[in-house]
């Protein structure tokens, strides 16, 4: 909901810290169960967003990673006790790294199904696999 409310036109809440709260959630969900798939979709979304279709309609993945990219540069202070910053532009690119091992794990695993590794919905294995495949596919562009 925080994702969403951060890319939503007319938001009431600044960008920063809809982003901010969203990383919170999904790294939290994923310290309580470490292999939660959707928290791990999260954060890669929250991180990079890789295909217009799964942002809003009137934002381009440029914009998107250009503010979050800008915003997470700027040194991010909690205004209010309690209140999560925005991790610096490294940290995001560590959680980005563990989000893609992580599902490409669970992508496997399921997908093999290995014993414990059955309980995923088919389509969600899907999506993940769908966003590991698109971001390979678009840091194999940049390179050429």
């Amino acid at each position: 909901m925080q994702y969403m409310a951060a890319t939503a036109p007319g938001a009431s809440m600044s960008y920063q810290k809809c982003m901010a709260e969203a990383i919170k959630r999904f790294s939290r969900s994923i310290e309580l169960c470490d292999d939660y798939l959707r928290g791990y979709y999260g954060l890669k979304l929250v991180r990079l967003p890789t295909r217009p279709c799964r942002m809003p309609p009137w934002l381009t993945l440029a914009q998107v990673t250009s503010k979050l990219l800008k915003e997470s540069a700027k040194p991010s202070k909690p205004s209010e006790e309690g209140e999560f910053a925005l991790p610096d532009t490294r940290t995001m690119e560590k959680l980005n790294e563990l989000a893609s091992a992580k599902l490409s794990e669970i992508v496997r695993r399921s997908t093999a199904r290995e014993a414990g590794w059955r309980g995923y919905d088919e389509l969600e294995v899907a999506a993940a696999r769908d966003l590991l495949s698109e971001e390979t596919s678009a840091h194999s562009a940049r390179e050429r």
